[in-house]
């Protein structure tokens, strides 16, 4: 009769009340934070490494790529040499650009951009552009700048 009885408790309340658990909840967590990661002994080496530890071997040096710039299509127009920083957080445009789209619908914004090397008048937002690059669109926000 013992056997089907079922008892549905949380598991906190499980270690607090019953001993048993408790202690083999403990040990099953000392026997895990106290695990040791074993390394081994001997590392092999090819020769290329060990040439180049001793300094016999020295990498190839590669040229500077320059800056990434690609071309790319806002409604009709084609911009070519735009440079890409695919680490930036934010898409700027600056005025010269823009007047030669056909975009319009500038809304003011409240960021604030301060430069290292000079003063920036920032004019509002452009949001959802559809900007192609080859074959691909996506939908980009400009803030519009326009520097001194």
């Amino acid at each position: 009769m013992l056997r089907k009885l079922n008892i549905e408790i949380p598991l906190l309340q499980a270690i607090k009340n019953i001993p048993k658990l408790n202690k083999l909840i403990k040990m099953l967590c000392l026997k895990i934070l106290g695990r040791k990661k074993q390394y081994p002994k001997t590392i092999k080496v090819d020769g290329k490494l060990v040439d180049l530890l001793a300094g016999k071997l020295f990498l190839p040096k590669y040229k500077n790529p320059g800056s990434p710039v690609i071309s790319v299509s806002i409604g009709n127009k084609d911009i070519h040499n735009v440079l890409v920083d695919l680490g930036a957080v934010i898409n700027v445009m600056i005025v010269n650009t823009l007047k030669t789209l056909p975009l319009t619908c500038i809304q003011p914004t409240n960021t604030i951009l301060k430069m290292a090397d000079q003063p920036i008048t920032k004019l509002g937002v452009i949001e959802d552009v559809a900007v192609m690059v080859e074959s691909w669109e996506y939908l980009v926000d400009f803030l519009i700048m326009q520097p001194k």
